[in-house]
């Protein structure tokens, strides 16, 4: 049984309530019956002591009696009233009493109600009596004869019976208390039941409100306040819906805002513990999809340059920018916008960190850096080479035909050169417009034809070097291109294959499809290249080996070109090589 519950609380409320009235009530009752019974008596016995003085004053007046005629008046009037009667002389002598021999009795001057009436009033006295062996009430009245005190009538009552009657009377009193108690116990548990049970009710609702088993309104019969905190417990669970609804709405809003961000966005609190952390942030420090809410950062995050990020922030109370490196599978490299947190009281309770990605614009960077510098080299070179040999001939090297002539054959292959170099330029340029505007015009044709087009423009240039050029695979394969670029792009592969490839050696052009792709192999046996360079082979202007490119004509541009063709066709271009051993580049296109 809880004692802490509604029901137990009121019940025994009640039955504490009804046992000290009960209690009241029955001490009140049971002294008013007492005080009432002795008061009746007292009564009984003061009337009855003067009327026994009455008549003995009469008979006094005719006659005087002697001491056994008063003791047997005594005995008579005792056995009538059955009560004690004993009548005593001014000296206390017992002249007659109607239970003991007046022989034997002691004499009676110092009884209190003795000692009253010899002053001449009613005396009276409680005491436990020797001679019956029980507590009596004691009246004495005096008896006077010719206004002489001569004797003293005195009446007594065992109390014993009293208590008799009061044994009786409260045994029938402790009955009826035990039959009102039960019939008062029931109504109270009756009423502790209906009090309690609508409350009982409205815990259970709000119990199953809070685990989310129960969304509906309560109903409950009661009492007033009871049904009006039904009324304000429905009240209370529309406004938490309404509330629940908003706040998941716009969790919802934060939540799709926060996922479709590009950037990563963390934010802890004081002790650097995380609050929340993006779906990009995840990504960027290779976590898994688990919660984080609560963890130390650094114990998530290893990285120092975000922990003194945070620390800065803490410190100078300022927003702070940065730029660090993370090394994982690559180098990547992040920079990050630090803001603080506060509090509607404007109390600082953590700071939030913005995180962007700028791997791809620091590489693009590097690249342009790399560009505008080959370039520029690629240029000079070209251009020193045909201002040179000007000066020369302008110094006085006209009029000598023969170095002459050398001269001018390798200021007019300078400008070739040159001229090659802007025009693959032009042409990069250009397809990267047609690749954004996205422009270029596609047309079903048959690869073996465009590539077998591409062969025959490197024709000469393989003969040269006495290199075969063989096509194999599906020679039937049609694919949605434009013939004009693919050729382009076949021509740059093949022109490198044959550049790097040696004499007497053969190119072998695979055509595969393979499920919804088709995949085209150029073939080579040639000097290969490192691994350290496949990486960067698309670059513009990347070389292996720049003087011996520069040697065998190239611009530096070829691959980047065919890169960029591959691309507006939706595919893309893998070299595989390893030095010595020769090059495979694999065009995978989509059917």
């Amino acid at each position: 049984m809880n004692m802490k519950k509604l029901f137990w609380k009121i019940f025994i409320s009640f039955i504490l309530i009804l046992i000290t009235t009960v209690l009241i009530i029955n001490i009140f009752v049971f002294k008013e019956f007492r005080e009432s019974y002795l008061k009746q008596i007292d009564a009984d016995l003061t009337n009855s002591a003067y009327l026994v003085a009455r008549f003995l004053d009469s008979t006094i007046k005719q006659d005087n009696l002697s001491q056994i005629q008063l003791d047997k008046i005594c005995k008579n009037y005792g056995e009538i009233r059955d009560l004690r009667v004993t009548i005593i002389n001014s000296s206390g002598l017992v002249l007659g009493d109607s239970y003991e021999d007046i022989k034997t009795m002691d004499n009676h001057i110092n009884r209190p109600e003795v000692l009253q009436a010899l002053r001449g009033v009613k005396g009276k006295a409680v005491r436990y009596s020797k001679t019956l062996n029980t507590n009596m009430m004691y009246i004495a009245v005096p008896c006077s004869h010719n206004k002489e005190l001569q004797i003293i009538v005195r009446t007594a009552y065992p109390l014993s019976l009293i208590e008799l009657s009061e044994k009786s009377f409260f045994s029938n009193l402790i009955i009826i208390c035990i039959f009102a108690f039960i019939t008062a116990a029931g109504f109270s548990y009756y009423i502790a039941f209906k009090i309690s049970s609508p409350l009982i009710k409205i815990k259970k609702w709000a119990e199953d409100f809070t685990n989310e088993k129960n969304n509906e309104p309560i109903y409950v019969d009661g009492p007033y306040e009871v049904e009006s905190l039904a009324r304000t417990m429905n009240k209370m669970m529309t406004d938490i819906n309404n509330h629940i609804t908003i706040i998941s709405d716009k969790e919802k809003e934060l939540t799709t805002l926060m996922s479709s961000m590009t950037e990563g966005v963390i934010a802890v609190d004081s002790e650097k513990n995380i609050l929340f952390i993006n779906k990009m942030a995840k990504v960027m420090f290779s976590l898994t999809n688990q919660k984080y809410r609560g963890q130390l950062l650094l114990e998530i995050i290893r990285c120092s340059d975000l922990e003194q990020l945070i620390l800065k922030t803490l410190k100078q109370k300022e927003n702070v920018e940065v730029e660090f490196d993370v090394e994982s599978d690559s180098i990547k490299v992040f920079k990050a916008k630090s803001a603080l947190l506060k509090g509607t009281d404007d109390i600082i309770s953590g700071v939030v960190v913005v995180i962007s990605d700028i791997t791809r614009i620091r590489k693009l960077e590097n690249i342009r850096r790399d560009f505008v510098a080959n370039v520029s080299h690629e240029l000079r070179t070209p251009i020193t080479s045909i201002k040179g040999y000007v000066e020369t001939l302008i110094d006085g090297a006209m009029g000598d035909k023969e170095n002459a002539g050398k001269f001018l054959h390798t200021i007019l292959n300078q400008s070739n050169r040159l001229n090659s170099i802007i025009n693959d330029l032009l042409t990069l340029s250009s397809i990267e417009q047609d690749e954004k505007k996205d422009s270029v015009i596609f047309d079903l044709n048959c690869i073996n034809t465009v590539i077998s087009s591409a062969i025959s423009v490197c024709k000469l240039k393989a003969s040269k070097k006495d290199i075969k050029i063989k096509i194999e695979g599906d020679k039937e394969a049609n694919l949605t291109i434009n013939s004009y670029l693919f050729e382009q792009a076949m021509i740059n592969l093949i022109d490198n294959a044959i550049k790097y490839s040696f004499e007497k050696s053969e190119i072998k052009i695979n055509i595969e499809k393979a499920g919804s792709y088709i995949n085209i192999y150029v073939i080579d046996y040639g000097i290969g290249i490192a691994k350290e360079h496949i990486s960067r082979l698309f670059e513009r202007f990347y070389r292996v080996d720049k003087a011996r490119s520069r040697n065998m004509g190239g611009t530096g541009l070829g691959l980047a070109i065919v890169k960029h063709i591959i691309n507006i066709h939706k595919g893309t271009v893998f070299c595989i090589s390893e030095a010595g051993k020769g090059t495979t580049f694999k065009i995978q296109l989509p059917v």
